[in-house]
């Protein structure tokens, strides 16, 4: 193995959740009459969700109410068989490491929502500590939950790689001085700004060393 401290994403990198959170969005700001297309949601919110929400209030006219709509929305759906799915290959790379003596962390924008998805599918043993956003870091890519997991737990940045989907995560691992796997599903616009670039879970698996 590589690397013995992985730091996963979550939206995009562990679970394939943004077909589902485009359209939770749809629906939310359907109700209130404001229409948009799906296929722009994705893309906006592949890059970043913040920005999407940004620019939906402002340029849209969406309002707290959508937004508190959507997350009820959103919540309710991605719990439910089949609607977030873990990346085919994802599970495996996960027990390779905890196998090989290294250790899974996750470092996401998400709040517990993760960890519900997670106990859908059996998956939340697999971490050391999930960095979310009840932790009220400041949002990557400062590099300050990466920090966090780095200096608590004694890594070593030689020894630790952040693997995500965006510009956003790519930014965070390089911020805090360690390697970073930038994987791109196929969809949307692709993230090549990582030390390693994937373009499927396999590669993934083989920059780890697997």
């Amino acid at each position: 193995m590589k690397f013995h401290h992985i730091l996963w994403d979550f939206d995009g990198t562990l679970f394939d959740t943004y077909p589902e959170t485009a359209r939770s969005m749809e629906q939310a700001l359907g109700e209130r009459g404001i229409k948009i297309g799906y296929q722009e949601l994705y893309d906006m919110m592949k890059v970043s969700l913040g920005k999407t929400m940004s620019y939906l209030a402002d340029e849209l006219g969406a309002d707290e109410e959508v937004f508190r709509r959507y997350q009820q929305i959103r919540r309710a759906r991605e719990v439910q068989p089949g609607v977030c799915r873990p990346y085919d290959g994802i599970s495996e790379i996960l027990e390779k490491v905890i196998a090989g003596g290294g250790y899974n962390y996750m470092c996401t924008h998400r709040d517990d929502s993760a960890l519900n998805i997670l106990k859908a599918y059996k998956m939340e043993n697999m971490f050391r500590e999930m960095v979310t956003a009840e932790n009220h870091f400041a949002p990557k890519p400062d590099p300050q939950g990466v920090n966090y997991l780095l200096d608590k737990y004694g890594i070593s940045r030689s020894d630790a790689v952040m693997v995500g989907d965006r510009e956003l995560d790519m930014g965070a691992g390089k911020n805090a001085g360690i390697a970073t796997i930038s994987f791109w599903d196929g969809t949307g616009k692709p993230c090549t700004s990582g030390l390693y670039s994937a373009r499927s879970v396999s590669e993934i698996s083989g920059f780890l060393g697997f």
